[in-house]
């Protein structure tokens, strides 16, 4: 599949900003699953390519300025063409071991709930077979609850709740996963609704799932929101130990007065016209 995106984040300061500094991790990778045709990742219409593998193999950069400035408007843009191989990434090109994934941060912490859905969802068959099991055990345990969460809200939690949004899926998932031995981490990236199945309240078009290591297969890609492995439909963009450390953009800001952010994400087979080309058709 050719799919075309276009990211854009605009953060917005009440009076100036007097310098900003933000760390990008905004540049999918090639893989065994998709290959880069074209991308191009810009701050305040200012390219940004001085991009280098962190410790995981993900590429980032930092955007730094020390101007006044009102806003600071994120894009990245390309487009990847991705395949379907029933969720299987393989071994991609990375120094880091598996099995650092296997550590449990703040967010992924197992309680006595976590222990026991890891062994419910063990069996003979395999670690394979136990990761299905356990993609499906987290679908039917959870609900999909918008703003029932927020960006603090451990595994653990979100499993007493019973619902979430995509981050909590995916570190309940993370948490039992490890729980039984196998490495995980957290992947943030997009999606596209190609049948317009997934309702736009629950899905959207940034999203974030796992990874798990099999022995032998190498990484395999779960969605435990959707209960599926990853298609043709997923780019993978970073990862890391949980949501907070895969986080594609952070930044930090000298402020005279509050900050606002807006976040605009398109997926799409189709090209996409920037908000200025389509009002430039429309006269």
């Amino acid at each position: 599949m050719r799919l075309c995106i276009r990211h854009e984040t605009r953060y917005s300061y009440e009076g100036t900003a007097l310098g900003a500094t933000m760390r990008l991790r905004l540049k999918p990778m090639d893989s065994p699953v998709q290959r880069i045709e074209d991308w191009r990742i810009s701050v305040n219409g200012e390219p940004v390519e001085n991009f280098t593998a962190n410790s995981y193999g993900v590429p980032e950069a930092l955007w730094r300025t020390g101007q006044r400035i009102s806003e600071a408007v994120v894009v990245a843009e390309g487009i990847v063409e991705t395949a379907d191989r029933a969720g299987i990434i393989g071994f991609p090109d990375e120094a880091a071991s598996p099995r650092i994934f296997l550590r449990q941060g703040d967010f992924t912490k197992a309680d006595g709930a976590l222990v026991e859905m890891a062994a419910e969802a063990r069996t003979t068959d395999g670690p394979l077979a136990s990761l299905h099991n356990l993609s499906h055990i987290v679908h039917g345990r959870m609900r999909y609850r918008k703003d029932s969460t927020d960006s603090a809200t451990t595994a653990a939690q979100a499993l007493e709740m019973g619902g979430g949004v995509c981050q909590d899926f995916a570190h309940v998932f993370i948490a039992a996963a490890r729980e039984m031995g196998v490495p995980t981490r957290y992947v943030a990236g997009y999606v596209y609704d190609e049948e317009g199945e997934m309702d736009a309240e629950e899905i959207g078009q940034s999203h974030g799932w796992a990874e798990a290591f099999v022995e032998g297969l190498g990484w395999v890609g779960f969605d435990p929101t959707r209960k599926i492995c990853v298609t043709d439909q997923y780019v993978r963009l970073s990862w890391g130990v949980d949501a907070f450390d895969s986080a594609p953009l952070r930044g930090v800001a000298a402020l005279t007065g509050g900050i606002g952010m807006n976040v605009d994400v398109q997926v799409a087979t189709a090209p996409i016209l920037s908000q200025k080309q389509a009002q430039s058709q429309q006269q």
